[in-house]
Parts: C-alpha cells; structure tokens; sequence
C-alpha cells in the first residue's frame, strides 16, 4: 500500500512491513544473486539506498514510508 503515502492519507497498517526487514530480505537477495553468479546490481542500488534509510534510524518505519524517507536530504 504504497498510493495512501504517496497522497499522505492513512496507510495500511495491517500490510505494512519494517524497513530494516526490508533491508534483511533484500541483502539475503544479493547473497543469493552472488552464490548463483548471477548480476545483482539493481538490488546493489535498492540495498544501499534502504541501507541509509536504516542507519539513519528510520529502520522502524513502513515500507510505504520510504516515499517520504527518501524525499529527505541527505546525510
């Protein structure tokens, strides 16, 4: 449920899923992409840009919630 954080109504809390959850799952992609050989540079980008999400200690908030996340400046 991203759209309800894009026009800023009320998300979808029973969907919702923590960003530092997100960072996990898609770094056990990238170990995946990396055994099988395969290219991961996308989930390359997507792990950093979360990544900085998380250590700037936001890695409790909602997915949905990165929209607004990345409109901040950064560190």
């Amino acid at each position: 449920e991203i759209m309800p954080s894009l026009v800023g109504s009320e998300m979808c809390i029973r969907d919702s899923f923590f960003v530092a959850n997100a960072q996990k799952d898609i770094d056990y992609y990238r170990a995946m992409s990396q055994a099988a050989g395969a290219q991961a540079t996308i989930a390359d980008g997507v792990s950093a840009a979360i990544a900085q999400v998380v250590e700037g200690g936001e890695g409790q908030a909602y997915v949905p919630e990165l929209v607004r996340l990345f409109r901040k400046p950064a560190i």
